[in-house]
C-alpha cells in the first residue's frame, strides 16, 4: 500500500508523456509512445540479465563493489514492476532518475570527473530523450552538467581530496564491460524498433497500394460512366463505360483537359467543373450533346470534388438520360397529338390558341381560327372502308401543313373536322382578312387535287368557317364555336 501511494505521488509530480512534434496527429503520437514502450520492455529485460552478469563478475573479480550489481537489479526491478502494472511513464522515470543519481554518486568514488564511467553520460542522455522526450532530456543534461561542474570546483578548490584516486584494473574492466553492454543493448533495441516501424510502414503502404488498385478496379468495371480530372483540368482516369458512351477510346479521353473541350465550354460545364474544384462544392447539370460519332445524347452530369492522396481532384459521374428523355418526348407527343395524322390534338390546339389570344390582347396583332369539315367523307368510308378514309385524313393533314406557315397550327378536332390557328396577321383588320382568304383559297385548291388512296382515285373538298380575333376577352371555346357556326352557315349556303 505504501509503495502504491509513493509511486502515485511520484507519477503525479514527475510523469510526462514522451514528447512529439506538435504537428503530429494523435495516431502518430500513439505510435511513437508504443515504440518507446516496446523499447523500454526489451531494455529492462536486458538490464536485469546484465545485472545478474555484473553480480557474478563482481563476486569473482571485485567483491567490494557489489553495490553496482545491487543498484542495477534494484532499478530494473522497480521499473519492471511499474511497467507490468501499465505505468509506462512511471517506469521510465524510475529507471532514468536512479541511474542519474547513481552516476553522480559513483563518479566521486571512481576517480572523480576523470573517471571513464563518464563515457556513459551520452548513453544516459540518449535514453532520457528516447524514453521521456526532449524536454526531459534537456533537464537531465542540465542536471548532470551542474553536478559535474560542482564536483570539479570542489576538487579544484581543495575542499575534497580523494583518498583513493585510482581503482584497481578489475574495477575498470567491470565498468567498461557494463558501458559497452549498455550501449550495445540500447543501439540494438533502437535499431530493432526502427526496423519494426519500417516494416509496419511498408505493410501500410502495401495495404494502401492494394486499396488503390481495388478502387481503380472498381472504377474501371463500374457500369456507371466515370471520369477523374486533376486540379489543372487534365483527365487522369476514365473507365470503359464512359468511353463506350461517348464512342471515343480511353487514350484519347485521357489526353484531354476539360478547359479545352469545346462541348464543355459551349455548355458551361467547364466553368461548373472549375468552380467545383475551387470551392469544393458538388455541381449538377443536365445537357444535350452530340458526340464525335454524331450520336445525340441527353446526359446528367454529377461533378464531385474529392481529396485523394493530398491532391484535389474532380470525379465526374454520368447518367445517360437519352432513353428516358426520348420516352418522355414520345409520351408528350402522344398526349398532345392525333395518333393517325400526327397533327396537334384538341388539347394542344386550345393551349396554343390561349397563348395567341394573350399576345393579341398584349400587342394587338390579329389572328384567325379556320375550321373545316370534309365534304362527302361519310360516303367515302361507306363505299371504300375506313382504311381508305384514314388514308384520305392523312393526306389532308399533309396538304394542310404545306399551305400554312411554320408558325401556324394545324389540328384535328376529331372525325373529319380540322382546325387551323393563323397567327401574326398584322394589326389591320383588312390585312388579316386578306391573308385569311388567301390561305382558305390555297386549302380548297390543295384538297381539290387528285389523290390515289390505294386503288381508289379521289378528289375532295371541304366546308370552311373563319373567325378573326376581334374581342380581346374572347376565350378559345367561343372562338371555335364561332368558326363552327360560320362553317355550317357556308355549308348550308352551298347546299341551297
Amino acid at each position: 500500500m505504501l509503495f502504491h501511494r509513493f509511486t502515485g505521488f511520484l507519477a503525479s509530480r514527475l510523469v510526462v508523456s514522451p514528447e512529439a512534434p506538435s504537428a503530429l496527429d494523435p495516431a502518430t503520437r500513439a505510435r511513437v509512445a508504443d515504440t518507446s514502450n516496446k523499447f523500454l520492455r526489451i531494455f529492462l529485460n536486458a538490464w536485469i540479465a546484465m545485472g545478474l552478469v555484473l553480480a557474478i563478475l563482481s563476486a569473482v573479480l571485485a567483491p567490494y563493489v557489489m553495490y553496482g550489481a545491487t543498484l542495477v537489479m534494484a532499478v530494473a526491478a522497480a521499473a519492471r514492476y511499474a511497467l507490468h502494472r501499465g505505468r509506462f511513464q512511471l517506469a521510465r522515470w524510475l529507471f532514468i532518475v536512479p541511474v542519474c543519481m547513481a552516476l553522480v554518486v559513483l563518479v566521486p568514488l571512481l576517480n572523480g570527473i576523470r573517471s571513464p564511467i563518464l563515457v556513459s553520460v551520452p548513453v544516459l542522455v540518449l535514453m532520457s530523450g528516447w524514453l521521456l522526450g526532449r524536454r526531459a532530456m534537456w533537464q537531465v543534461s542540465a542536471f548532470l552538467v551542474v553536478a559535474f561542474l560542482l564536483m570539479w570546483q570542489v576538487e579544484v578548490q581543495g575542499w575534497w581530496v580523494m583518498k583513493t584516486p585510482f581503482r584497481p584494473i578489475d574495477v575498470w574492466i567491470i565498468v567498461w564491460l557494463f558501458i559497452i553492454g549498455l550501449t550495445a543493448i540500447i543501439t540494438h533495441s533502437l535499431i530493432r524498433n526502427h526496423e519494426m516501424d519500417f516494416l509496419r510502414e511498408a505493410h501500410l503502404l502495401d495495404r494502401l497500394a492494394s486499396a488503390l488498385d481495388f478502387t481503380e478496379s472498381v472504377l474501371q468495371r463500374s457500369p456507371v460512366p466515370m471520369r477523374i480530372f486533376d486540379r489543372s483540368g487534365q483527365c487522369v482516369q476514365v473507365n470503359d463505360a464512359y468511353a463506350r458512351l461517348v464512342g471515343v477510346d480511353r487514350q484519347t479521353l485521357l489526353a484531354q483537359n476539360f478547359h479545352a473541350i469545346g462541348m464543355w465550354n459551349a455548355t458551361g460545364l467547364a466553368a461548373d467543373a472549375h468552380g467545383a474544384l475551387q470551392g469544393l462544392q458538388p455541381a449538377h447539370r443536365e445537357l444535350a450533346v452530340r458526340t464525335s460519332t454524331g450520336r445525340e445524347l441527353w446526359l446528367e452530369m454529377h461533378l464531385l470534388p474529392i481529396e485523394a492522396q493530398g491532391e484535389r481532384k474532380l470525379l465526374v459521374q454520368v447518367v445517360d438520360l437519352t432513353d428516358r428523355r426520348r420516352l418522355a418526348q414520345e409520351l408528350e407527343h402522344i398526349a398532345f397529338h392525333d395518333p393517325l395524322t400526327q397533327l396537334a390534338n384538341r388539347r394542344l390546339f386550345n393551349d396554343r390558341l390561349t397563348h395567341a389570344l394573350r399576345r393579341y390582347k398584349r400587342d394587338g396583332r390579329l389572328g384567325a381560327v379556320l375550321l373545316l369539315d370534309l365534304n362527302r367523307f361519310k360516303q367515302l368510308n361507306d363505299a371504300h372502308g375506313h382504311e381508305t378514309g384514314d388514308q384520305w385524313l392523312v393526306e389532308v393533314a399533309a396538304r394542310l401543313r404545306k399551305v400554312v406557315r411554320e408558325s401556324d397550327t394545324v389540328a384535328r378536332m376529331g372525325g373529319d373536322e380540322f382546325v387551323l390557328l393563323l397567327e401574326d396577321l398584322g394589326t389591320q383588320r383588312e390585312t388579316a382578312e386578306h391573308a385569311t382568304r388567301v390561305i382558305a383559297a390555297k386549302i380548297r385548291e390543295a384538297l381539290a387535287m387528285p389523290a390515289q388512296l390505294g386503288a381508289v382515285p379521289y378528289s375532295g373538298s371541304a366546308s370552311l368557317g373563319v373567325v378573326l380575333f376581334t374581342d380581346a376577352d374572347a376565350d378559345p371555346k367561343s372562338l371555335v364555336q364561332a368558326a363552327d357556326a360560320a362553317m355550317y352557315g357556308n355549308k348550308r349556303a352551298v347546299a341551297h
